[in-house]
């Protein structure tokens, strides 16, 4: 019974509120326990546990695109350890496995690309987040790119390292799927390395030497000239907590390569 108060008077008016008929047969039922496919008015069925009528424990949920579900459920939604699966060609392939929480996947898991790109580490919410290995296909090499370190919201955010195809190496900071803060970059064909302040994927102050020589070369300006201005290598160097010579102009410049 519902009843519903007039703000003009104080009659009460009340009627039966009207359900459809597969919801009522479906509150009846009251399911728990195993159940062989239970069908949804989409075209969707489930093949698992329930408990007062809510899917719980272990079961399979086919979705009406073809999409599958193995894994554990709570309160009627995709909770602990499962695997999800899509169509694709006519074929099932494994997006993800692993932990999952309030139908999102949360834990440790594996996640699984179009092209063999694998992460492997923890998610929140749905989202990359912690820390995890990924892998990137390139085209062009037919090989692979790899970082290793943290994440936030899906992005490469904090400490971590990325292999590139050609072997050339980062280690340092990350922002937004960015090369930002203090890093050093090894470029495996020259036998050399960048060591310094990055903003934007863009190297912006440090040093350049050969790996194997202990004599530094000039520091350098690198890409625009522009982004040297005083203001932002201070603001960058007060962010890191680190110290490095002020960047002079040189006469004799040497550009480094904005890799990766």
């Amino acid at each position: 019974m519902v009843t519903i108060v007039s703000s003009k008077n104080s009659h009460t008016y009340s009627h039966r509120k009207k359900e459809q008929l597969w919801k009522i047969c479906d509150n009846l039922a009251d399911k728990n326990g195993f159940r062989r496919n239970v069908y949804w008015v989409s075209g969707e069925f489930y093949r698992g546990y329930w408990r007062h009528n809510r899917r719980e424990g272990v079961g399979i949920h086919i979705y009406r695109n073809g999409n599958r579900y193995e894994g554990e459920w709570k309160n009627g939604r995709r909770e602990g350890q499962g695997i999800f699966w899509i169509v694709d060609g006519g074929k099932y392939r494994s997006v993800y496995r692993g932990s999952w929480k309030n139908g999102l996947w949360h834990g440790q898991g594996l996640l699984y690309g179009d092209y063999g790109e694998m992460y492997e580490g923890f998610f929140k919410n749905g989202k990359r987040c912690g820390v995890g290995k990924q892998t990137y296909w390139c085209p062009l090499s037919k090989s692979f790119h790899v970082y290793i370190g943290e994440w936030l919201d899906d992005k490469r955010e904090g400490i971590g390292t990325l292999k590139m195809s050609n072997g050339h190496i980062y280690e340092g900071s990350f922002v937004k799927d960015l090369k930002e803060g203090k890093g050093v970059f090894y470029y495996v064909d020259k036998c050399s390395k960048y060591e310094g302040l990055w903003r934007a994927d863009i190297p912006i102050c440090g040093m350049y030497s050969k790996i194997h020589n202990d004599t530094h070369l000039r520091a350098l300006e690198v890409q625009n000239s522009k982004i040297l201005a005083e203001n932002i290598i201070e603001e960058a160097i007060q962010k890191n907590q680190i110290q490095f010579h002020k960047c002079h102009n040189f006469d004799d410049k040497q550009e480094v390569e904005n890799q990766g």
